[in-house]
């Protein structure tokens, strides 16, 4: 396992590290991501890993088979790579419906970031982070909570630390002046920097697995203070503003009611072309908020492109040994928050052919 240190390692000890850990990740698929879902814990308290008990209903196989063809949804998967991959969050209400990749693109950035470090056998500054998330074409996205904004349950909100701050607080006076802030930024590099450590604080993040993975570093293979840089680096690359590179940060209402975790399973054989599923997370149309798992392939393709623009920046590093570590990687780190954040709910899969005909399957209980 990669385990953050105290003290520099030399190059040998980072390389028998380094393989160690794809010996025991290189194995990871698709159906140990699944393993991962099953493990046995309670889930830990707080905002981003306590169900709202009262409200939760538990999706059974029959009322999924129901409900599908209202909140299923067909899209080219090169468009959903352009447009920004989203989380597996329940609390999603895209009427299109969500991909469900774990932590969004940041959660992608997240996973190659580590392995290249590991790749270079060094850190990379904050700059070099936010080079590589500059970089990526299209429309990259995150996403945040109203309840990480503005506060839940006694904890205050990002938009109150932000008020507070003996820089940033002169301009943002109320709640309007923060979100003005998160939305434009300063206009000032220098507190643009400021604000960004505000905002990649893990006990600030609306986002499980950026949480998680923030505070539990250790657990999900990744230095201390890296998921902080990716955070920030999403911040500083929306600030920019450039017009043919949008960021999407998307502050999601309400509380956890997931219901169900829903896997999307498709064809090996896909390709850019190929049209898949998305399903409502959350909908009206019936049966309720249920975390989305979306298809391996389209995260691998989302982890591919990225590390195309990795390598151009890096043009060391070897494409095809990045590529099989994140991979491993971001399955173990899935498997992590999966195993924190949805034990006890109902596994239920959507499996799909090329000719589009849809078979549900239950796969059990969480637990």
């Amino acid at each position: 396992m990669l385990r953050p240190s105290s003290s520099p390692a030399s190059p040998d000890t980072k390389r028998s590290q380094w393989f160690a850990t794809i010996a025991a990740f290189s194995a990871i698929t698709l159906a140990s991501l699944t393993a991962a879902f099953n493990r046995k814990e309670h889930v830990e308290n707080g905002s981003h890993g306590q169900h709202a008990e009262k409200h939760r209903h538990l999706l059974t196989l029959s009322e999924l088979e129901e409900i599908a063809p209202k909140r299923l949804h067909w899209e080219r998967m090169q468009d959903l790579l352009e447009h920004g991959l989203r989380c597996v969050d329940g609390r999603n209400d895209d009427e299109h419906g969500i991909e469900g990749v774990p932590g969004g693109d940041a959660g992608i950035v997240l996973a190659l970031v580590s392995c290249l470090e590991t790749e270079l056998q060094r850190t990379l500054s904050q700059d070099e982070v936010s080079q590589i998330v500059a970089s990526i074409p299209g429309t990259i996205y995150m996403h945040t909570s109203d309840h990480a904004l503005r506060g839940h349950e006694g904890h205050g909100g990002l938009l109150d630390v932000i008020k507070r701050d003996p820089v940033l607080g002169i301009t943002a006076k109320t709640h309007l002046d923060a979100e003005k802030l998160l939305e434009e930024g300063t206009g000032d590099p220098e507190k643009n920097s400021i604000l960004s450590n505000i905002v990649s604080r893990s006990s600030l993040q609306g986002c499980g697995h950026l949480a998680k993975s923030g505070a539990e570093p250790e657990s999900y293979g990744i230095r201390k203070g890296l998921m902080e840089q990716v955070v920030s680096a999403v911040y500083l690359r929306k600030w920019q503003r450039e017009e043919e590179k949008s960021t999407k940060i998307d502050p999601l209402n309400g509380d956890h009611e997931e219901g169900a975790v829903v896997e999307v399973v498709i064809p090996p054989d896909t390709t850019p072309d190929t049209t898949i599923p998305t399903l409502e997370a959350n909908s009206r149309k019936g049966g309720g908020q249920v975390f989305v798992l979306g298809p391996k392939e389209l995260s691998d393709r989302r982890l591919e492109q990225i590390a195309d623009e990795i390598v151009r920046i890096f043009p060391e590093v070897d494409i095809v040994s990045l590529l099989e570590h994140a991979k491993a990687l971001f399955a173990r780190q899935s498997g992590e928050t999966a195993h924190r954040l949805a034990n006890g709910l109902p596994h239920l899969i959507i499996k799909v052919d090329q000719e589009k005909r849809i078979v549900f399957e239950d796969a059990g209980t969480m637990e």
